[in-house]
């Protein structure tokens, strides 16, 4: 079959490519433009693994700009989701998060998914019905010490690696 992927270039910009298999044994790729880098968006993309519930023919990935996070589906056609902006009232008059990550990751529930949202010292949340395919934003009750470099789910747990290289494991 075809498989799918994206990918983010260094200069921001982010492609679709499917890859066909073709005529006599040969293997073609489509590539189709996304965003092209002048929105700024990151280096980071999440996608979401296998969930064996609908939202597995969707194939959702999650990016962002310096403006906002984007929740896409690549299947049947490419569609935005969800555009996600960023809180910059939450943030300290004294902090700035110019300049920071916005780093995302998936995670399974029962009734769906999950993406983990971590922006300078921010967590944040946005749950996905697997049916439904509405998504519910939410807020994480935590508040880094120091800046996220690194966001992965484990065992039910966010871990979250901070600019000092502390750990932390947040029960959501």
């Amino acid at each position: 079959g075809d498989a799918t992927l994206v990918a983010v270039d260094g200069a921001g910009g982010v492609a679709k490519i499917v890859v066909q298999r073709r005529a006599f044994a040969a293997y073609g790729a489509d590539v189709e433009c996304l965003l092209d880098g002048a929105a700024g968006v990151g280096p980071d993309l999440a996608a979401l693994g296998a969930t064996r519930t609908p939202l597995d023919a969707r194939r959702l990935v999650a990016f962002s700009s310096a403006a906002a996070t984007f929740v896409v589906a690549l299947t049947p056609t490419v569609e935005v989701l969800h555009k996600w902006s960023k809180n910059e009232e939450d943030l300290d008059e004294d902090e700035s998060s110019d300049g920071a990550p916005c780093l995302c990751a998936w995670t399974s529930t029962s009734d769906g998914v999950t993406l983990a949202r971590a922006r300078a010292r921010d967590v944040e949340y946005a749950a996905v019905d697997a049916d439904s395919l509405n998504i519910y934003l939410g807020r994480l009750r935590c508040r880094l010490p120091a800046n996220a470099v690194a966001v992965a789910w484990a065992g039910g747990a966010l871990c979250v690696l901070d600019e000092t290289n502390a750990l932390r494991f947040i029960d959501s």
